[in-house]
């Protein structure tokens, strides 16, 4: 199979009236395709773009990014950030029950990633000498062409011990297995190749199933002996190098597993396998031109392994929401105390599903006005979490400030191609797939924030209406007021339950606010059904969205309706409110958000005994302790 090359038959920059905005053009010139139809990544010299994920809080030295150029084909380069990668399934993926991945049916893939792109600035800290990266004896890094788990699931080979390292396991040269929490794996060593500075080697490694017992990096050889890595550290074999389909090719047609997993019998002349086998078999390279060529390879033959169960997916359709279905990041261990800090980001970045608006020219002119209100509104969701941690500032005084409240979308659009070039050819065709950062003026459903353009910056702000109001700052703290009537104070930051902006639409959420002077969005009385409503408006309570009564789960405005997800019992012995219709319930509470010390803090659900920011005053009289 030949790599395959794209004919540019539309480009946004050609069918849109484009929004140049300061960021988004420089990040438009930093992952620019290559010219002349010369895909081995003479353009731009690329970026790195991370979502949020569950290794945050981790005390690894490295955390998994992704590797962004327009010579890179592939879709969906972006973890999700809203629902598991493995959905929609119908619980097999074609060799086991996937019950342990539950579905809820709606396609996570019609929500946009809303992630972070990292300071072309910062690339220099985190590459050795990254303005050489273009060159052809370059080889500093570690670069996966997919999904790999490089951080959290490999092993990391140490010479010096004769044995691996795996998130807590021990192996030795024996292949025996160790239980041992001191050996964390990969993650722990310092970002680059090993092989060019033996001080480091983050993320680098062979891929480790304790479920399984051990190592499970799949191998293959060839007829002449050569199989997918060619080392310990599993370093993909650069005997492949020049055609690297043949690496492709010998992993469809040879495919063999370690003996623990005997059972996995894909590929090799029999069926074919599941997304997730990408990650048992994904072998680094050192460097990005190598990257670009495998991952597009993989892209490429994806017919000819991936049996499209998870996700559930028809490539052949030619239907965007089938080909959007596709694993298509590849990951870079990177440095977790850089990228992780804001003030390295060049824009927070809200990355369109591929082709969302479904148009003839393939995303070229796709919109955020084209994603369905559960999608937008999950954006501000996503956007409020990334406010409440201090990574985003909204308003124009901070577009160039870091970190700051600069914002970018991002398309993904496509280009056909076909060994002619016709897309209505009868013979094979496909889409290769772009990226596009541009700025349109949003707003959001929920009314929480804005994203807008001034012509030079692209920025989220607060949505209308405006902000509660706050008094003056005093250059001598006070302590504080009287709690008013009928509001509830948290005894942790001194400040009272509001209604965000004091916009009373059901959804809106709740945080706290310098307590008024009996503001209205701060004024709650008892329901009739056991819950908290606004004196106001005795129709909209205190609700759990989804009833998702998990630690960290936003509670906003809702109308009153008497479900479970709305009774809350204020406990004034302890100064606790409960979710739950009696105290004996009362295992989750509600809390003040993060830190908390500040105007505009989430209130949120959370473990009774887990947190000091579970207790409140409330300023009315009851007729008995509980509400």
């Amino acid at each position: 199979m030949l790599l395959r090359f794209a004919l540019p038959i539309s480009a946004p920059w050609l069918r849109v009236v484009a929004d140049y905005t300061r960021v988004a053009t420089a990040l438009n010139n930093a992952i620019q395709q290559s010219p002349n139809g010369d895909y081995s990544y003479p353009g731009g010299r690329g970026l790195i773009i991370r979502t949020p994920d569950f290794l945050v809080d981790s005390d690894n030295e490295v955390v998994p990014a992704t590797f962004w150029h327009n010579d890179i084909f592939s879709p969906s380069q972006a973890y999700p950030t809203n629902g598991d990668p493995w959905c929609p399934n119908d619980g097999w993926d074609g060799w086991f029950n996937t019950d342990f991945k539950p579905c809820s049916g709606e396609d996570i893939w019609l929500y946009a990633a809303v992630g972070y792109v990292v300071s072309q600035d910062a690339m220099s800290e985190l590459f050795n000498q990254f303005d050489l990266i273009q060159d052809s004896d370059w080889g500093w890094g570690v670069f996966y062409p997919s999904d790999s788990n490089s951080v959290d699931q490999r092993c990391f080979y140490r010479d010096d011990y004769t044995g691996y390292e795996c998130p807590g396991y021990w192996i030795g040269s024996d292949g025996y297995m160790v239980s041992d929490s001191d050996q964390r794996g990969p993650g722990k060593f310092p970002m680059g190749n090993p092989w060019a500075d033996d001080t480091t080697g983050g993320g680098s490694g062979c891929h480790f199933d304790p479920n399984f017992g051990g190592i499970d990096q799949e191998d293959a050889f060839d007829g002449d002996g050569q199989n997918l890595v060619q080392d310990y550290q599993c370093q993909c074999n650069y005997y492949f190098n020049d055609h690297w389909w043949d690496w492709v090719s010998d992993w469809i047609q040879n495919a063999a597993q370690k003996p623990n997993v005997a059972d996995r019998t894909w590929l090799n002349g029999r069926d074919l396998a599941p997304s997730w086998a990408i990650d048992t078999t994904a072998c680094w390279v050192n460097n990005p031109r190598d990257l670009i060529l495998l991952q597009n390879q993989i892209y490429y033959a994806r017919r000819d392994w991936n049996n499209q169960l998870i996700p559930s997916s028809d490539w052949d359709s030619f239907d965007p929401n089938d080909m959007r279905h596709y694993w298509g990041w590849n990951e870079v261990p990177v440095t977790k105390s850089i990228v992780d800090d804001a003030s390295y980001w060049d824009a927070v970045m809200i990355k369109l599903p591929a082709n969302i608006c479904g148009s003839d020219d393939w995303g070229a002119s796709d919109s955020v006005s084209c994603m369905g209100m559960p999608q937008q509104k999950q954006i501000e969701v996503e956007l409020k979490a990334f406010v409440d941690n201090f990574k985003l500032t909204p308003g124009i005084d901070h577009a160039q400030t870091r970190p700051g409240s600069t914002v970018v979308f991002v398309r993904e659009w496509g280009t056909g191609f076909t060994s002619s070039g016709d897309l209505s050819n009868t013979g094979w065709s496909d889409i290769n797939w772009q990226r596009w950062f541009f700025c349109e003026n949003w707003y959001g459903p929920r009314g929480w924030f804005n994203v807008l353009s001034s012509g030079e910056e692209c920025y989220v702000d607060w949505a209308s209406p405006s902000p509660s109001p706050a008094p003056s700052p005093s250059p001598n703290p006070q302590p504080p007021a009287p709690v008013p009537k009928y509001a509830f104070r948290n005894t942790f930051n001194n400040r009272c339950l509001n209604v965000a902006k004091g916009d009373f639409s059901p959804g809106n959420y709740l945080d706290t606010w310098t307590c008024g002077d009996d503001w209205d969005q701060q004024q709650w009385v008892i329901t009739d059904t056991g819950g908290i409503s606004l004196l106001v408006d005795n129709k909209l309570c205190v609700d759990v969205p989804d009833n998702d009564q998990s630690n960290g789960k936003y509670l906003e405005l809702w109308d009153c309706n008497g479900y479970p997800q709305q009774s809350f019992i204020f406990d004034n012995n302890y100064g606790t409110i409960y979710l739950g219709e009696s105290t004996s319930d009362g295992s989750m509470c509600v809390d003040v958000a993060h830190d908390g010390q500040y105007d505009g803090a989430g209130v949120q659900l959370w473990d009774c005994q887990s947190s000091d920011k579970i207790f409140w005053e409330y300023g009315g009289s009851w007729t008995s302790g509980l509400i």
